[in-house]
């Protein structure tokens, strides 16, 4: 889940800041809890990052929920119908509840938000971003690659058998520690690596991303023409997540140094 945490007035002047991001963080296609504890005022120039953050939840596969609205907000939500489609928690419902409800976030202005859960960051006094305690290290080997020293950002398929992969997800935080954000099973292609596309082998090596490469796994027909195959869930959430400059590492899992 990601929280996003917000601090301040929410009117003609930072709502278009707000609804931006809250738009970005539900194309992540997780959970967005919008944390309005700390929101005295909420115009109806913030309703933009409603409506669109709920629309863009529903396609990229996560959901909004708001979590902390006062009264006047939700009679405003009721208003215009928006509480027939969001979760909604509000501080009447906080009130009556245990303290474990609170969020997790951390304070910001309008608009800043807090990466939280499994596959995260958040941020120091300074401003630092940093992984989560919960987002488990890097394996020593994956440290190893030389492509740890050229990027911030690493997807690894490490094949285990002639087509079976464990495909991962590695990212450097500000203070140089790499975490591994996400994990999954996967396919390459039938013929195993090496070769092209068209001989039904995935090509091993070390290359930029490209999402061309990636395919969801489908259970009827796991194989592939030489691209990689991973959960449909699983590709949602590495599109949301890859950025400029990821590197995909592609080889056996023992000639990456790699072990289960």
């Amino acid at each position: 889940m990601l929280t996003l945490k917000i601090e301040g007035k929410v009117d003609s002047y930072t709502g278009d800041e707000f609804s931006e991001h809250v738009i970005d963080a539900c194309r992540k296609g997780i959970k967005v809890r919008l944390d309005l504890t700390d929101v005295p005022y909420f115009s109806s120039a913030g309703l933009r990052g409603f409506i669109m953050g709920y629309k863009v939840s529903k396609v990229s596969g996560g959901a909004l929920e708001l979590y902390g609205v006062n009264d006047v907000l939700l009679k405003t939500l009721q208003d215009t119908g928006l509480d027939q489609s969001l979760t909604i928690i509000t501080l009447k419902d906080l009130n009556s509840v245990s303290a474990d409800c609170a969020s997790d976030g951390s304070k910001g202005s309008p608009g800043a938000y807090v990466e939280t859960g499994g596959t995260a960051y958040s941020s120091d006094g300074a401003g630092t971003k940093r992984h989560d305690s919960n987002v488990e290290n890097s394996p020593s080997w994956v440290l190893s690659l030389p492509e740890t020293d050229k990027t911030d950002q690493l997807l690894i398929v490490a094949v285990y058998e002639k087509s079976s992969a464990w495909i991962s997800l590695h990212e450097k935080d500000d203070t140089g520690r790499w975490g591994m954000v996400l994990t999954t099973p996967g396919f390459i292609g039938k013929g195993g690596l090496g070769g092209s596309m068209e001989s039904m082998k995935t090509a091993s090596g070390a290359y930029p991303f490209n999402r061309f490469l990636l395919t969801y796994l489908d259970d009827r027909k796991p194989f592939t023409d030489g691209r990689i195959a991973i959960p449909e869930d699983k590709l949602t959430a590495v599109f949301s997540r890859i950025s400029d400059g990821c590197i995909m590492v592609v080889d056996t899992l023992t000639a990456l140094g790699g072990n289960f």
